[in-house]
């Protein structure tokens, strides 16, 4: 019996989660990830064969939420609040516990990891990713949280979300994720993404496909963008970036989104339209950042503004003061879609300063070595917010607008980048 015991306990360590013995009744619980949820809670979400209790215990108070059956199991999700600032919790779900940190405030020091695209089918590519942010955490141990860019899977299966959710469990046992959704978690996939992750999305029709929200940490505010929204972003969710980002006194901040506003190379009408869409309103927002995946390869452009091509990637060293413009920033894929350097990237924000340093991952030895790194350094104050008028953010009401706004950017896209910038003769000379 006590060999049985052992074999049940190693068993259950192998598998990431802190299970107890079957006989204590715990229920067997899956795909157990938190997110932040907004000033002063987090988003826990799991899953569980049967239905149970959704209760989440930190710090020995219990926060309770609901289940709803998805895909033959059911998801549950919990919204803890009234957590104190920059406080690292544990927490336990059932037999699996894991810990995180809340968001210290403004003032404080922070730093978070970011990648893109694991986008794999199999095992074999999940846990290269999985690999991929170990190793980003080995190199930065005190990392707040960590991004991943869209794309988490492929297919969007139930078997691809059990084995992104088993080999990065170690990972989500011991920080937030910040997820992002890419079009092979959203467009056509209605309603996976979401059943995931417990986040504060915008609520409406147009979340089928992906979701849009955002939070704090430190002197940073952060808006992740649905860019499966329609055919680049909706009116309403551009309003809604307007908003929100104009009614935030962060020092820094910073756009996640899947699909790229700026890249070195051929672009298809979908991003050329999400730039037409999206550049003009970071400058008018005074964005200063925006970390993007899709197209599976690193680039970082120099500060932009205005609606033009993209210039030549950057690397090496930069120190930019008081840079007039957004740095556009592709991290690389952080998986097998990396090619053979497959790259991460750290932020770290302390004041007045954010540093970058972005690392390729060895996939014989599992180190990494530096690809590329850049200072953004802020002299002058913060300027004001540029909207106190809220702007219309139901979908509904910002329809006939949405319409327009499509028939004029696929306009401009078709006029202006593939046939006056010369990429229809490069698609037909390609074959598309």
């Amino acid at each position: 019996m006590r060999r049985l015991s052992a074999i049940a306990l190693s068993a259950a360590l192998l598998l990431g989660c802190f299970a107890l013995p079957a006989s204590a009744a715990e229920p067997a619980v899956t795909r157990v990830v938190t997110t932040f949820y907004g000033p002063g809670a987090q988003g826990f979400h799991w899953y569980t064969g049967d239905k149970t209790d959704s209760v989440v215990t930190i710090g020995g108070k219990s926060y309770t939420g609901t289940a709803k059956k998805f895909q033959g199991a059911w998801a549950h999700c919990v919204a803890a609040e009234g957590l104190e600032p920059g406080r690292t919790y544990t927490y336990k779900i059932g037999g699996c516990e894991g810990r995180f940190r809340t968001d210290p405030g403004r003032g404080a020091p922070m730093n978070f990891i970011v990648g893109g695209d694991p986008q794999a089918t199999g095992l074999d590519g999940f846990r290269l990713s999985a690999n991929i942010f170990k190793a980003a955490f080995r190199d930065y141990p005190q990392a707040d949280f960590y991004a991943i860019v869209g794309d988490l899977t492929q297919n969007s299966t139930g078997e691809e979300w059990d084995l992104f959710f088993r080999e990065f469990e170690s990972i989500h046992a011991g920080t937030t994720l910040v997820p992002v959704s890419g079009n092979h978690d959203g467009f056509l996939k209605w309603g996976w993404f979401q059943n995931m992750f417990t986040l504060k999305e915008q609520r409406n029709y147009t979340n089928l496909s992906g979701v849009y929200y955002s939070f704090d940490y430190g002197d940073a505010h952060f808006a992740v963008l649905n860019t499966n929204d329609w055919f680049h972003v909706g009116s309403a969710q551009v309003n809604w970036l307007i908003n929100d980002m104009s009614s935030s006194d962060a020092r820094w901040k910073i756009i996640l989104c899947h699909k790229p506003v700026y890249f070195h190379g051929e672009m298809a009408p979908d991003c050329l339209a999400l730039r037409r869409a999206l550049a003009p309103v970071c400058d008018l927002l005074g964005i200063d950042m925006v970390l993007c995946g899709h197209e599976h390869s690193y680039y970082r452009s120099a500060p932009l503004q205005g609606y033009g091509a993209a210039d030549a990637p950057h690397c090496g060293d930069s120190l930019f003061a008081d840079p007039e413009g957004t740095m556009y920033v592709m991290p690389g894929a952080a998986g097998g879609r990396g090619g053979d350097s497959p790259t991460f990237a750290h932020i770290a924000i302390d004041g007045d300063t954010l540093t970058y340093r972005a690392r390729a991952y060895d996939k014989e030895t599992g180190l990494t070595r530096q690809r590329d790194t850049f200072v953004i350094r802020k002299t002058r104050p913060a300027e004001p917010a540029v909207c106190q008028a809220k702007l219309p953010t139901d979908p509904a009401l910002t329809l006939p607008g949405q319409l327009l706004r499509f028939i004029v950017t696929l306009s401009a896209v078709l006029a202006g980048d593939y046939i006056f910038h010369g990429l229809l003769i490069e698609a037909i000379r390609d074959g598309f």
